[in-house]
């Protein structure tokens, strides 16, 4: 539904904010993605995946990290070629979610 719309259109920002967070080592966004990385190792092996309430902790901290990734790219326009990279990232999550809806 229109979570996983909002997730798909944040998935660029996020990987763009968690990359220029580790290159900059800025801790506290860091933190936050150690954090959802392990929130999915553990769901992952605990096999619940499919239920909602274990995925639904790591949203907000997507959502942060997507928004810093986000005012990160506005504040430097200058990396086209990085820019370019991470769309067509956003584009084959894109597809990928489009395919498994349909």
């Amino acid at each position: 539904g229109a979570g996983l719309i909002i997730k798909m259109f944040l998935s660029f920002f996020f990987y763009y904010g968690a990359i220029k967070a580790l290159l900059e080592k800025n801790y506290y966004i860091l933190s936050l993605f150690v954090f959802i990385v392990l929130l999915t190792v553990s769901v992952f092996v605990r096999a619940v995946s499919f239920d909602d309430r274990f995925v639904v902790m790591g949203i907000p901290f997507v959502i942060s990290i997507g928004l810093y990734g986000y005012s990160e790219l506005r504040s430097v326009r200058k990396n086209n070629a990085l820019i370019l990279v991470f769309f067509f990232v956003w584009l084959v999550i894109f597809f990928w979610n489009y395919l498994r809806i349909s």
